[in-house]
């Protein structure tokens, strides 16, 4: 049987660890990619939906830990805001895999582990 009190503590640390600026992509046909600015902005580098999703996730991420902050225990709005949680990152999800399969991707990859995929070798840019 699970501790809430350790389950709660170890969503947050969780949580807590930044997101690792992914670029490179896995097709569904077997191809490795880099993954490439497709917009204007200067806020950020890559393509603009994987960004987006990134603001989400953050979005969500400061709901639940603001959530922790003002009542420590499992009580009061710490339930609540799990289950706001939950609801907004399938959405988030949802949205993240819609274009994901749109562009034909089955798998991220974070830098480092395109680069030990590709073997030293120059990945494909998309």
């Amino acid at each position: 049987m699970s501790n809430p009190t350790t389950d709660i503590e170890l969503f947050k640390e969780q949580l807590s660890v930044p997101l690792p600026v992914m670029v490179f992509a896995r097709l569904t046909c077997g191809r490795l990619v880099r993954l490439t600015k497709d917009c204007g902005c200067i806020t950020h580098e890559g393509p603009h939906w994987l960004h987006t999703d990134r603001a989400y996730r953050e979005a969500n991420r400061k709901l639940v830990l603001d959530a922790f902050a003002k009542s420590p225990g499992i009580y009061g709005g710490v339930l609540g805001a799990m289950r706001g949680f939950a609801g907004e990152e399938r959405a988030r999800l949802n949205a993240k895999l819609f274009a994901m399969k749109s562009r034909g991707i089955s798998e991220l990859f974070t830098e480092d582990e395109g680069c030990a995929i590709q073997a030293g070798g120059e990945p494909v840019v998309a």
